[in-house]
């Protein structure tokens, strides 16, 4: 996992809490990347403190993230979803990371 690049900045994905504004606004970006992807390889990537992360490792970064998600991005991830049991239980970016990793693959193993 990408976890170099946040030496210095207090978060552990591992121990989760709260994570710095610039992931929180990455894994939005990931969402809308993921939501216009038309699917096969490569997926899409999002620029994140001068490097580029997959959407997947963008999820692992936020797993035990407890920042709540601004409603409309909650919105934007059970729109995503086919089965109202799949929609989010609540909406925290831990939540949104573990939703958004499960549509992808299984969006993945449909095409």
């Amino acid at each position: 996992m990408q976890t170099s690049m946040l030496v210095g900045s207090g978060y552990s994905p591992s121990r989760g809490g709260h994570a710095p504004g610039d992931l929180r606004e990455a894994f939005g970006d990931a969402v809308d990347a993921f939501e216009a992807w038309g699917g096969g390889d490569p997926g899409p990537t999002i620029e994140v403190r001068g490097g580029r992360l997959t959407v997947s490792a963008i999820c692992g970064l936020l797993w035990n993230c407890s920042d709540v998600m601004p409603p409309a991005k909650s919105q934007q991830l059970n729109d995503l979803t086919k089965w109202p049991q799949d929609r989010l239980r609540s909406n925290t970016y831990a939540a949104g990371a573990r939703l958004l990793k499960s549509v992808m693959t299984r969006s993945h193993q449909a095409v």
